[in-house]
């Protein structure tokens, strides 16, 4: 994150690579080799993410034009630790909605059987390229804006705005298309049941269509962190994608338990947070150009 604020997005991902590869030969060694199982997987994560803590400090360390990062400097910092909550805290909250919501909702589908359980974790795995990559992109307009907004540089902070929603709408249209047009072997990866796999194939034909909604919402959301403003996305996204699911699932799917009924939570959602995150947003920089 400290390293991102900084405009280095590369080393952070040559952390990241480092420590999946010493993760996964550390599984090999220590669960294959050694025979250690569950707690062979723990060790292997501990030590990987480990020697990856220590790369990254080393990084911060070595950057000294912007950052002058020094171990024995470290210490709290009241007014900074108080400003730090005020953005995190809502932050951590608006991601932790998202959990709660898809725990609701999984377990509303563990009632169709362990079939539809089974298709939809293959489905996620899938799933998650997708929300892997928009979360990138709402990352780095964080780090864009925020610099930007800090510097005055209003007009950089909205053609920013506008060009990661174009790049991240091309990313999502792109991963909808190839999940589309390959299916059938991406799911065979994961599951052999062929019945396992129909009911993955109409998961995905339920939501796949849809992915580009969630763009406006990541995007905005991580803009608006970028300039400050933190507790009205977060009331959004928990009015939007928590408390909404909450009533399908207890109010439609109630009256039409369906497998479609169920999952169309998802893109309907999307839709209504996006409404929301868009009118918002227009607000927000309305006032920004006043001032």
């Amino acid at each position: 994150g400290l390293l991102r604020a900084l405009g280095d997005s590369r080393r952070p991902l040559y952390c990241l690579m480092i420590c999946c590869v010493i993760n996964i030969v550390l599984d090999l060694l220590l669960i294959v080799g050694l025979g250690l199982g569950v707690a062979g997987a723990a060790i292997a994560t501990l030590l990987s993410q480990g020697i990856s803590a220590v790369i990254v400090t080393v990084f911060l360390m070595r950057q000294k034009d912007l950052c002058d990062f020094s171990l024995k400097e470290i210490r709290i910092h009241p007014k900074l630790l108080k400003s730090e909550l005020l953005l995190g805290l809502p932050g951590g909250f608006q991601y932790a909605m998202y959990s709660i919501s898809n725990m609701i909702i999984q377990s509303a589908l563990n009632k169709f059987g362990t079939d539809t359980v089974a298709a939809w974790a293959a489905y996620g795995k899938l799933d998650a390229i997708v929300w892997m990559v928009s979360g990138a992109f709402g990352i780095a307009i964080t780090t864009f804006v925020g610099q930007n907004y800090g510097a005055g540089k209003y007009d950089r902070v909205r053609k920013s705005i506008r060009v990661c929603i174009g790049m991240d709408f091309a990313a999502a249209i792109l991963l909808m298309l190839v999940l589309v047009c390959f299916r059938i072997p991406l799911f065979h990866i994961f599951v052999t049941d062929e019945n396992v796999v129909e009911i993955g194939l109409k998961m995905m034909a339920t939501m796949a269509p849809f992915y580009w909604l969630f763009v406006f919402t990541e995007v905005f959301s991580g803009a608006l962190r970028g300039m400050g403003d933190v507790v009205v996305p977060m009331l959004i996204t928990t009015g939007g994608i928590c408390l909404f699911r909450v009533v399908w699932i207890f109010g439609v799917v109630a009256l039409f338990p369906t497998l479609t009924v169920t999952l169309l939570n998802y893109p309907v959602s999307w839709i209504l947070t996006s409404v929301l995150f868009l009118f918002y947003y227009h607000f927000r920089m309305k006032k920004l150009t006043a001032h």
